[in-house]
């Protein structure tokens, strides 16, 4: 008998309604059937360990999503457009946005760039609770124009309304359980 699949994880984990994302299958012995927890959502595999998942324009939320008889992973549909992370470098995208990255070890840090305007509310959302994670992470908000303006904070968090200038850093570090 074929060993039973161990499926941990798909990255990215966010995709945007309505549009054909390439994902990652991430584990071991991943054969049988791509399935999803909602029969809207197109599943394709690919070679290489890979699908194309295509949720409907109307869908948001939470997906699960599973290989034959394996455990389920979480997903995240999101009307934004969804940018990956850029291992050990700085990502940048213009607002709105869904930053999706990993951290890998305790102490891991993904930083991310957004220019906004004097007085813009930012929402930040760490759906890694959401989505499975045992990661207890830190916010850390820094203004570009005043480097030594920085305001860090451990999930959950309100984050200011505004830093007051056109640009600020957002990063995130895996402190225990990651």
């Amino acid at each position: 008998a074929a060993p039973k699949p161990e499926f941990t994880g798909v990255e990215p984990r966010g995709l945007q309604p309505g549009t054909t994302a390439t994902v990652r299958l991430l584990g071991k012995d991943l054969t049988g059937e791509l399935k999803t927890s909602d029969a809207r959502v197109t599943i394709r595999p690919l070679d290489g360990g890979r699908a194309e998942i295509t949720p409907p324009k109307d869908l948001w939320g939470d997906v699960e999503v599973w290989v034959g008889e394996s455990a389920r992973v979480k997903l995240y549909v999101d009307p934004l457009p969804q940018v990956l992370e850029t291992e050990g470098a700085v990502t940048t995208a213009p607002l709105p946005v869904s930053f999706w990255g990993t951290l890998l070890v305790r102490g891991d840090a993904d930083t991310y760039t957004f220019t906004g305007t004097k007085g813009q509310k930012v929402v930040v959302d760490a759906a890694a609770k959401r989505l499975g994670s045992k990661a207890e992470l830190t916010l850390t908000l820094t203004d570009t124009t005043a480097p030594d303006q920085t305001w860090t904070h451990p999930f959950p968090v309100n984050v200011p309304a505004a830093l007051g200038a056109p640009t600020g850093y957002v990063g995130f570090t895996a402190g225990t359980g990651a």
